[in-house]
């Protein structure tokens, strides 16, 4: 399965037709194994309302070309949600009979896709703020940074990652990304400087504040050994949005070493 942005700001899925058979018998299996209750506080929506979006989704193609299902974000997250209630709450053995496919395979695709869709709603906010000139207003709101000190832009750098912790955790995305261009802001002046910024995140590492932390390591993934060990300290149950964000990272670069 492939997810991509469309022109207008929505998603399309790429299924083929077991992609298509997994999903709907997800879909319908996150119902049957959940009460009422928990399912519409998990997924947002009433079973009836689930229904009512299997009955009426988007999806076209045919079982030669295979198909593409239309979601708007608030679909994608239905969809999301519904398919990890399904991972997490059915046994192993039901599921690979009901779905056709091993648990831990289809955590693994879940995992793949909403890095996906993370990936593709960065990529669409950057657009629109970018339509819009934001980038360049939230950098000069920043003030001229050539004529702060180094260690000013090192605190500087400490508490723009905090704040971005925080949206993260909060599950605010857009304003961790504003918040990710003042910290890219920051970075830049430093190397603009010739300072060693990998040092100045190595630093860092240890900080008391989770989202100081997330920034370092993800930076320093590649070339420090300690971030690695960081980033699974931060994946581990407690905050799930920085758990979750820091999963992204060690998924990312594990790819990369394949």
């Amino acid at each position: 399965m492939r997810l991509a942005l469309t022109d207008a700001g929505e998603y399309t899925l790429a299924l083929s037709v077991a992609d298509r058979v997994f999903l709907v018998s997800s879909l319908i299996m996150s119902q049957t194994h959940t009460g009422d209750a928990e399912y519409e506080i998990v997924t947002g929506r009433s079973k009836d309302a689930g229904d009512a979006y299997l009955q009426g989704w988007r999806l076209t193609g045919s079982e030669g070309d295979g198909y593409a299902l239309d979601l708007s974000q608030p679909d994608l997250d239905f969809v999301f949600r519904s398919l990890r209630l399904c991972v997490t709450h059915v046994s192993d053995a039901e599921y690979e009979i009901v779905i056709g496919r091993r648990r831990q395979e289809s955590a693994a695709e879940l995992s793949d896709l909403e890095d996906q869709a993370e990936a593709a709603f960065s990529e669409r906010i950057k657009q629109e703020v970018d339509r819009k000139g934001g980038w360049q207003l939230v950098v000069a709101r920043m003030g001229d940074l050539s004529l702060l000190a180094e260690e000013v832009l090192v605190d500087r750098l400490a508490t723009e990652a905090s704040e971005q912790g925080k949206a993260i955790d909060a599950g605010e995305r857009q304003r961790a990304l504003v918040l990710q261009s003042k910290i890219d802001a920051v970075l830049a002046e430093l190397e603009r400087r010739g300072a060693d910024a990998s040092a100045v995140l190595a630093g860092l590492l240890g900080s008391d504040d989770p989202g100081v932390r997330l920034l370092a390591a993800s930076k320093l993934l590649r070339s420090n050994p300690a971030a690695r060990l960081t980033l699974e300290t931060l994946a581990k149950p407690g905050r799930p949005g920085l758990a979750r964000a820091a999963e992204r990272a060690l998924r990312s670069r594990r790819r990369r070493e394949r």
